[in-house]
């Protein structure tokens, strides 16, 4: 047991008076001090300006486009990318402040790559400019060890195929698409976040976990209201993927906010059906409402009990 959960079990059972809390937290450093508060401020507004210098760069050739001659518009985004990249050379390798120069030395690849395609009219296929852009950035996303980077390069990733696949004539596959891509890239972040230190940012795999059950599901909510497809596979894949997550996260690496989203995931493909076959019935809005509810508040009950257990 942890201190959080040792502190939080002694606080329920009245052994910590009321008044002695703080103290208690302030002891076991389980409340923020100024220094925690310093980094995650200080961080805050790397990202934040991180941001809103990229918009900026945004918002500029957006108003002065006609204004600009295409070299001159060439010339401003790449000295920004050689600016970035020089301040990061000049930087600690690993400071907080060039990861982000790297992130946005990222961000400003993709816009001369837009720009390029955009002064000169190449013609080229959409899906070709984003699988270029992940190229391209392949580099600072090995040296920069940045969770963030790797997660924008696995959107490109998935956004190239999935824009391939629909400009192919196969639209009825972008889910698929998503779901294999972020699915395996989730395997992969597990596999290595256990020699790498780095990677181990449960927000990260927690994000690539919501995207694969958002796409499953989306491919269930296909079949049950659009699709004439009778078969089962999809629903074989949905519930072999959501075992195995229950199996993974439940007992080798415990999550409640994983074991959260595939209640949820459950409770939406319980109600797809409910929607589809009861709705139209007497009474059918009111049977979903209450099915829901209660679902809901045994999803609640369950988690909670899996969280006490993991306290003790």
């Amino acid at each position: 047991m942890n201190s959080r959960s040792k502190i939080t079990n002694y606080i329920e059972q009245g052994c910590i008076d009321k008044h002695d809390i703080p103290q208690a937290l302030g002891l076991a450093h389980l409340s923020p001090e100024p220094r925690h508060w310093y980094k995650f401020i200080s961080q805050l507004s790397y990202w934040l300006s991180a941001i809103a210098f990229s918009c900026a760069v945004i918002f500029f050739f957006a108003y002065n486009w006609d204004a600009m001659g295409r070299f001159a518009k060439l010339a401003v985004v790449q000295s920004l990318l050689v600016l970035a990249i020089g301040s990061y050379c000049l930087l600690p390798a690993k400071s907080m402040l060039g990861k982000m120069l790297l992130f946005t030395s990222s961000l400003f690849v993709g816009a001369l790559l837009a720009l390029i395609g955009q002064i000169y009219q190449s013609g080229a296929d959409p899906w070709t400019l984003f699988a270029l852009w992940a190229l391209l950035i392949v580099p600072w996303m090995l040296i920069s060890q940045l969770p963030a980077l790797y997660l924008f390069w696995i959107g490109l990733l998935t956004l190239s195929a999935g824009l391939y696949v629909d400009g192919i004539g196969y639209s009825g596959f972008v889910y698929w698409v998503c779901f294999v891509i972020s699915s395996f890239a989730l395997i992969c972040w597990e596999l290595c976040s256990l020699k790498y230190k780095w990677l181990k940012q449960a927000w990260a795999s927690r994000i690539l976990l919501a995207i694969s059950l958002l796409s499953i599901n989306n491919l269930l909510a296909e079949q049950v209201f659009w699709s004439q497809d009778a078969s089962y596979w999809r629903w074989l894949v949905w519930g072999l993927w959501s075992l195995g997550c229950f199996f993974i996260y439940r007992f080798k690496k415990p999550d409640l906010m994983v074991l959260a989203a595939l209640a949820l995931s459950f409770i939406v493909v319980v109600d797809m059906h409910l929607v589809k076959y009861v709705l139209e019935s007497a009474g059918g809005m009111l049977l979903i409402t209450g099915l829901t509810i209660a679902m809901g508040s045994f999803a609640s009950h369950w988690l909670k009990t899996v969280g006490r257990q993991w306290n003790q």
